[in-house]
């Protein structure tokens, strides 16, 4: 048994030396750029597309916002009433992006902030209101933060977070959270808090059914490191739930009626604030509690990335 004795709130830790002001390259593809950090944000969706420091690639598909998880035996049970069936309706597996107001602002310690508004538009005309905060830090670390607002009516979400995918080589993970083996909200009491590590590819559960597996809640901070311990730190401001795999959502869902996972050529990473509870009491009707389902209608969250 583990008992919580005293809460605490993640902050963001804080740069003590300013450094020389990030420079700012206009266009289609905006370029960040400061002594050891190159950054690229595509204009049209106010989305990171590139994170290169000291000259390694450490994001290769874009940071954008994530409500859809591979469904699980339980979400596909109900028919189209069921959860799967509710979201595959709404289509939070895909949207298309609308940026209203996009601007920049220098600091005086240098750092550069990134204010993003969208509207993230669903099968239907379903609109989310986004508001993303991005801070770029003189060291090379980002400071992210979104408002996310319900325009429309949605089913309960899947989860609520951000997702983006590294070079495959970074295949080796540390976390501060609960593990070692994989929890969710509704499922978590017999997996405690700790410090816990693992390749990547032993994240994976490979269930007779391909699905949603993984997933780590309450974390602090995880490290995503390659063989020479490069790689990324991010730090749940408030926690986080975490999710990285050798296999993106598409694969896992496309492997359910063919029943063959392709290995991705990359390490797939999901950051959430939630995701939703799994369910059990039965598997033919959606069946999760109301107190793990996500029906808000405004979500906050955030973290940090920093290099390492």
């Amino acid at each position: 048994e583990q008992i919580l004795l005293k809460g605490q709130t993640p902050i963001v830790p804080d740069v003590d030396v300013a450094g020389k002001p990030l420079q700012v390259t206009e266009g289609d593809i905006v370029t960040i750029s400061g002594k050891e950090i190159s950054i690229k944000v595509r204009k049209s969706t106010g989305s990171i597309i590139s994170y290169v420091f000291r000259g390694s690639e450490l994001i290769t598909d874009p940071l954008q916002p994530c409500f859809w998880r591979v469904p699980t035996d339980n979400d596909e049970g109900g028919g189209s009433w069921g959860f799967a069936g509710r979201w595959r309706k709404a289509g939070l597996d895909r949207y298309s992006v609308r940026v209203k107001d996009l601007a920049f602002r220098t600091l005086d310690n240098g750092d550069l902030v990134m204010n993003v508004s969208s509207d993230l538009v669903f099968v239907g005309e379903r609109t989310m209101d986004f508001r993303g905060s991005y801070t770029f830090r003189t060291d090379g670390s980002i400071v992210f933060s979104m408002d996310l607002n319900m325009i429309s009516d949605f089913p309960p979400l899947a989860r609520v977070g951000m997702q983006f995918s590294m070079p495959a080589s970074f295949d080796y993970i540390k976390w501060y959270g609960r593990g070692p083996f994989e929890s969710y909200q509704d499922r978590k009491e017999s997996a405690h808090v700790g410090l816990w590590s693992g390749s990547v590819s032993d994240q994976y559960f490979p269930y007779v059914m391909h699905q949603e597996n993984g997933n780590k809640p309450d974390v602090r901070w995880i490290k995503i490191t390659d063989d020479a311990a490069t790689g990324l730190k991010i730090t749940g401001t408030p926690l986080m739930e975490v999710n990285v795999q050798n296999y993106s959502q598409d694969a896992l869902n496309l492997a359910k009626p063919s029943k063959k996972l392709s290995r991705g050529d990359k390490t797939y990473v999901n950051i959430d604030l939630k995701q939703m509870g799994l369910g059990g009491d039965d598997s033919w009707s959606p069946r999760v509690h109301e107190e793990y389902q996500l029906k808000e209608k405004s979500y906050r969250f955030g973290f940090v990335i920093s290099p390492m």
